[in-house]
């Protein structure tokens, strides 16, 4: 009897499927979870720098299996309304959840409008586990309305080394 040509790549598609199922089935089937402990999560407060008091315990875990850099940043920042003429900063943070130190390379602008321009960067290499300070300024030097540049920050993360900030805010008139 003949084998379709289409037989071989079922038979693998079906084993891929098993095997991406293995986890779940095990799961479902009765195994039990180990108890989370969270006594150590809600005690890491202290030393939070940025502000929310579960970014330390989130990041801590990350860490500890994670021997690489691996930058995080917002999608998008908005810098408000500014009049045209003047000018105005807004912050944002680079934070590093992995295990090594992150270096901040270079920023570029996707625009060169020149409406946006990164004033200061609290520091370019980040601990693990820590963030770095980056202050946008923006300059109303284009009337008038909505305006948008996208941010590309190069770095030492292995797998993200160009990541992107949306960056937009309003002139008015």
């Amino acid at each position: 009897m003949a084998v379709p040509r289409e037989a071989p790549a079922m038979r693998s598609l079906l084993l891929a499927s098993l095997l991406c199922a293995l986890p779940l089935l095990a799961t479902a089937c009765g195994e039990p979870d180990e108890p989370k402990d969270t006594s150590e999560a809600d005690a890491d407060t202290d030393s939070d720098t940025d502000g929310d008091t579960d970014a330390d315990a989130d990041t801590d875990a990350d860490t500890d299996t994670n021997p690489n850099p691996t930058i995080s940043v917002p999608g998008g920042v908005d810098c408000g309304t500014v009049d045209y003429g003047d000018s105005t900063t807004c912050d944002f943070f680079i934070e590093n959840v992995g295990g090594a130190t992150l270096v901040i390379d270079s920023f570029h602008w996707e625009s060169s409008d020149w409406l946006f321009s990164v004033q200061d960067l609290s520091r370019d290499q980040i601990p693990a586990g820590e963030n770095a300070q980056v202050t946008i300024l923006f300059e109303g030097t284009s009337c008038c309305g909505s305006m948008f540049d996208v941010l590309f920050i190069e770095n030492n993360d292995p797998v993200f080394d160009t990541v992107q900030v949306e960056i937009d805010g309003d002139v008015n008139p």
